[in-house]
């Protein structure tokens, strides 16, 4: 039986946009990585390699939900850029190298904020009255 947050939780997130979802992701990401560099700036390798490895498995899911079978542009562009991704944080893990999850994060939160942008300049005319921050 699921618990009183845990029932909370997964209804908060069941009644969500998918374009909220996505942002709920990249934020998950980003939060990921900078505990990998905060990690590895301490000298926690462990720590920042199973918050590196977080945000692998949710490139690795955002991979899987992409529909490239129908030959969208978005979809295979996407799949290339998560696939990058986690190329660079494959090899952040293994030399330690906080530039590289750096890079991942700035490019990531230019991700995000398109995703945000276009929920809060769609959201009206899309979904109504409803707030998305």
């Amino acid at each position: 039986m699921l618990s009183c947050v845990a029932q909370y939780h997964k209804r908060k997130v069941g009644t969500l946009y998918p374009d909220q979802l996505m942002v709920i992701v990249y934020d998950s990401i980003i939060m990921n990585l900078n505990g990998a560099i905060e990690g590895m700036s301490h000298h926690r390798y462990f720590s920042a390699y199973w918050k590196i490895l977080l945000a692998q498995n949710a490139f690795s899911k955002l991979l899987i939900a992409l529909n490239i079978a129908e030959g969208c542009d978005f979809a295979l562009n996407h799949s290339k850029l998560f696939a990058y991704f986690k190329k660079q944080l494959r090899e952040a893990s293994l030399l330690n190298d906080e530039k590289k999850v750096r890079s991942v994060i700035k490019l990531m939160g230019k991700l995000r904020e398109a995703w945000s942008g276009t929920i809060n300049t769609s959201a009206h005319s899309i979904y109504g009255e409803r707030s998305f921050n």
